[in-house]
């Protein structure tokens, strides 16, 4: 893959995907069955991001950390990824919820990773009809 020089200003949209509740699926269904329905859950948001042209920053834990060039893709990716994540829940007995925030600005390759981290958490997530997160 070829990167842009890290001190190139690029417009950016950096999306953050979060699995709800994970803590308290563990204590429900117990550590395996949570794990595995994360797992799921992580490679079905993975999928979808990239399909969208999404570019994996990192995961930790049950959190996905993305970028996209076009803020439409990532757009595009949130959304999917609440439906999926959505029947996927109404299949199991997981009841699992995804809360999704993103940033999208002229950003260094590099200073994007940390200054939309702290202003994406900043903001906190807002409340949106329907049960869906959006930061």
């Amino acid at each position: 893959m070829n990167y842009p020089p890290q001190n190139e200003e690029l417009k950016l949209a950096v999306m953050f995907a979060d699995v709800a509740g994970s803590t308290r699926l563990f204590d429900q269904i117990g550590d395996r069955a949570a794990k595995a329905a994360i797992d799921q859950c992580l490679a079905l948001m993975i999928k979808i991001i990239e399909k969208n042209q999404g570019v994996i920053v990192k995961t930790i834990g049950d959190e996905v950390m993305c970028r996209f060039s076009e803020i439409d893709n990532a757009a595009q990716s949130a959304v999917t990824i609440q439906n999926c994540i959505e029947e996927f829940a109404a299949s199991t007995t997981s009841h699992l919820k995804v809360r999704i925030g993103m940033h999208y600005g002229r950003r260094s390759l590099t200073r994007a990773i940390f200054s939309v981290t702290s202003s994406t958490l900043r903001h906190g997530w807002l409340e949106l009809p329907k049960k869906n997160k959006l930061s």
